[in-house]
């Protein structure tokens, strides 16, 4: 028994991490807790002849290593393999690190949620428009740039029985928006373009 040194190495043979661990004789467990960055061709070995089992019979490359990697070798071939056996790894749980930035996000495909429909008339158009809904109450209607910038913000009062707002956006500069509808209902979300 004694301790051992146990180092990470990447494909180049540069250190990544070690640990110095005790090893008592027999069978043991040791916990290494060392963070493994995604990458191929890893190395775990000892600083030095470690004095430790090595399996010459029955090998039988390669080894998974549950569903995040697999064990392909041994530095001295395919027939040794060197002394970590029963392997548990963790996968890190992904934490931000960086500043919190708000970001829009089109939804491409809503299947299975129940969709508010919004319908622009004319649309390509030059800043005045017809917005014909599902809702029946009251909305609140936002206007986005491509970028994710609010432009337009207001509440619209249905103008007929039907569910229709008029929509005034001659202001803005011609291009692609993303106009989104939220009322009681729900959200409806649509494209307009101006010309």
């Amino acid at each position: 028994d004694g301790e051992r040194t146990i180092q990470l190495r990447n494909n180049d043979d540069e250190i990544l991490e070690e640990v110095v661990v005790f090893v008592p004789d027999g069978e043991s467990r040791v916990y290494l807790n060392l963070h493994v960055p995604t990458g191929i061709n890893h190395v775990l070995r000892t600083a030095t002849d470690p004095s430790m089992h090595r399996l010459n019979d029955g090998v039988n490359y390669p080894y998974p290593i549950g569903d995040v990697g697999e064990i392909q070798t041994s530095r001295y071939g395919n027939e040794y393999y060197y002394y970590f056996y029963d392997w548990e790894v963790d996968e890190a749980e992904l934490t931000c690190l960086g500043e919190v930035t708000e970001v829009m996000v089109i939804v491409s495909s809503t299947k299975g949620l129940e969709e508010n429909t919004v319908n622009i008339f004319p649309n390509p158009g030059h800043g005045l428009y017809t917005l014909h809904t599902d809702f029946t109450s009251d909305v609140f209607l936002r206007v986005l740039s491509l970028d994710g910038k609010k432009v337009v913000y207001e509440k619209m009062i249905p103008a007929h029985a039907i569910s229709s707002y008029d929509l005034n956006v001659q202001h803005l500069p011609d291009g692609m928006y993303l106009l989104q509808v939220e009322g009681a209902e729900g959200v409806g979300v649509a494209k307009l373009v101006k010309l």
